[in-house]
């Protein structure tokens, strides 16, 4: 019996095989040979606990954007939260549980004339991935809006679940709480339901005007005092391809998949784009995306 048998076992959670193209915004990579999805925040529990006394590093995964998995067989376990989905809305507060869609709550708070997460929409992203890497956006941060954030095995704690505020995280540019998120408490603003949906319409067409429509993960490197897609339009590396990937047209900080993309032909674009960057302007781009190998 593998380890993951026995966890599997202990924690009552079968494991599945499934493709990382469907799992994953951009749709390309190989193979996840152990994706578990707990039904809710108990099995989510036992999962983490039980990975973690044998020391075995997992995968959260929610929306799949902002991640790119290997080609070939992935053995990292990967966390699958997409059922860690329950919301309560109580005086202007969303209390959320980490596989939720910032979608899903717009829509939801709407109905209690709630909002304020209109610059997110059209993005793919589940709170866990928002409140960890702070999403941002049209000079808005979902960090303006978390008043505190559930996180499992802190050591702010003796709890296996606590609750740390958001005057406790060090958060900034692409920066969030660290650790396995939870859930997380979000305060919204007041605002008429078809303000809400005009304001998100809106944003949704300012993204759609600056961003391609093909397959993606979303921005591939963090911008600095220069964006990192000027610094890369600027190498002429615009519309490059290898395989079935390219570095879009229309926005040289997107990598698309225009169909066949394998994970290394993402990678090595990414490779080219760093390569040359730092050739012509001596400037180090941060990788945005996270690897799952």
């Amino acid at each position: 019996m593998s380890i993951y048998d026995e966890i599997a076992k202990e924690s009552g959670v079968n494991y599945i095989r499934q493709s990382a193209k469907a799992l994953t915004t951009i749709k390309c990579g190989g193979v996840l040979e152990h994706v578990f999805v707990p039904a809710n925040v108990l099995e989510f529990s036992k999962l983490v606990e039980a990975f973690e006394s044998v020391g075995e590093k997992t995968f959260l995964l929610g929306g799949g954007s902002n991640v790119i998995a290997a080609d070939g067989e992935v053995k990292t376990p990967v966390l699958l939260t997409k059922k860690l989905d329950k919301i309560r809305i109580e005086n202007g507060c969303v209390f959320c549980e980490c596989g939720v869609r910032i979608s899903e709550i717009s829509r939801r708070a709407r109905e209690h004339n709630l909002g304020g997460l209109e610059f997110l929409a059209g993005v793919p992203l589940t709170v866990g991935g928002a409140v960890n890497m702070n999403a941002s956006a049209f000079s808005r941060q979902i960090f303006d809006f978390a008043e505190s954030v559930f996180v499992f095995s802190s050591r702010a704690c003796d709890k296996r679940i606590c609750e740390i505020s958001r005057e406790d995280v060090d958060y900034g540019y692409r920066k969030g709480v660290q650790g396995i998120v939870v859930g997380a408490k979000l305060r919204l603003e007041r605002i008429d339901k078809q303000k809400s949906i005009l304001l998100a319409n809106e944003f949704l067409a300012k993204r759609r005007a600056k961003q391609p429509r093909e397959l993606s993960l979303g921005s591939v490197f963090k911008n600095g005092e220069i964006p990192s897609g000027k610094l890369i339009e600027d190498c002429g590396l615009k519309g490059t391809a290898i395989g079935g990937a390219k570095i879009s047209e229309k926005h040289a900080n997107f990598i698309v998949n225009k169909g066949g993309a394998t994970a290394s032909d993402f990678l090595a674009l990414a490779d080219l784009a760093e390569y040359e960057v730092k050739n012509k302007f001596g400037i180090q781009l941060e990788r945005e995306f996270k690897l799952l190998q």
